[in-house]
């Protein structure tokens, strides 16, 4: 799977393995959520009474450190909880979309509390654009270790991936998890397992730092 997934999207194996690490440990913290629940829950966030308990807590929080002033705090909220409502419409719209391809047994599904899902933890609408199946024509099943590590591959490439390219690799992993440390660990840890990688792969491509100035780049 790291071979094919490495020749058709041009992800380095060690790069994927390290975010399959990061995300569920390769499998030993997948979640034990009912996804549709997650959502259905997420859904009211933006109901009235909901969003006035949720704003209380907000300013009750905020007095502990005086960050914003309570008028802004009502506003900062009433915002969030009308984004989060329509995020998590969103993703049950995914889920209904994916359930009549039968793709996913919604009443068993599972995952985090977050609402993702499989080894890549990916939410439902990335589930629907970016996962693939190892199998041609197969429907992606991400607790699968060969589907997981297509689909991570193929969602990076999407994201602009490119292997002589330090700052496309970084934007690639921010998209798949908006932080700067996340995209950091990722590389590093990936970095120092690379020269322990023995995978029988002639084509393989390294992603460490100099990547850019080795002579697979300068060929480019």
């Amino acid at each position: 799977a790291f071979v094919l997934a490495e020749e058709k999207y041009q992800v380095p194996d060690n790069v994927i393995a390290a975010l399959l690490w990061i995300e569920t440990r390769h499998g030993e913290n997948l979640g034990h959520f009912h996804i549709v629940s997650v959502y259905l829950h997420l859904l009211q966030s933006d109901l009235r009474s909901n969003k006035k308990a949720l704003t209380l807590l907000a300013i009750e929080k905020n007095k502990k450190v005086l960050e914003y002033p309570e008028e802004d705090i009502k506003s900062i909220m009433a915002e969030r909880t009308k984004k989060r409502t329509l995020w998590a419409r969103e993703q049950l719209l995914a889920l209904a979309s994916i359930r009549k391809k039968k793709h996913l047994d919604l009443k068993k599904l599972r995952g985090s509390y977050a609402g993702a899902l499989g080894l890549p933890q990916f939410i439902p609408s990335s589930y629907q654009d970016f996962a693939k199946s190892i199998k041609p024509k197969a429907a992606a099943n991400l607790n699968a270790p060969g589907d997981a590590i297509m689909s991570v591959a193929y969602y990076l490439s999407k994201h602009g991936w490119q292997n002589c390219d330090a700052e496309s690799k970084i934007a690639a992993l921010m998209k798949y998890n908006n932080s700067r440390d996340y995209a950091d660990s990722i590389l590093e840890i990936s970095k120092r397992t690379a020269a322990q990688n023995h995978i029988p792969n002639a084509r393989r491509i390294s992603s460490t730092d100099d990547l850019a100035t080795s002579d697979h780049c300068k060929a480019e």
